[in-house]
């Protein structure tokens, strides 16, 4: 469930109702990282410049560059969950 702070990413309407969209906790990140630790190096600060699609996390892009399962969780089919849950 998103709270205050979270980015509820939008979906492209062809997709149907499920997987529910992804929430980013970044009131989380903020708590345990300095800004500079993922923008710019990992995310551009404009709203719609990260076009972070499946392919691009299972790439080891974006959310991946940490998430890759030695620095944190993995992304992959086994932890959709993490991501994608009701806003």
């Amino acid at each position: 469930m998103a709270v205050e702070g979270d980015i509820v990413f939008s979906r492209k309407p062809d997709l149907g109702a499920e997987p529910p969209p992804s929430v980013f906790p970044h009131w989380v990140h903020r708590i345990r990282f300095k800004c500079y630790v993922c923008h710019d190096a990992i995310f551009k600060m404009k709203k719609g410049a990260n076009p972070i699609t499946m392919e691009a996390l299972m790439a080891g892009r974006y959310c991946a560059v940490c998430h890759n399962g030695s620095i944190s969780w993995p992304v992959g089919f086994e932890t959709c969950q993490r991501c994608h849950v009701r806003p």
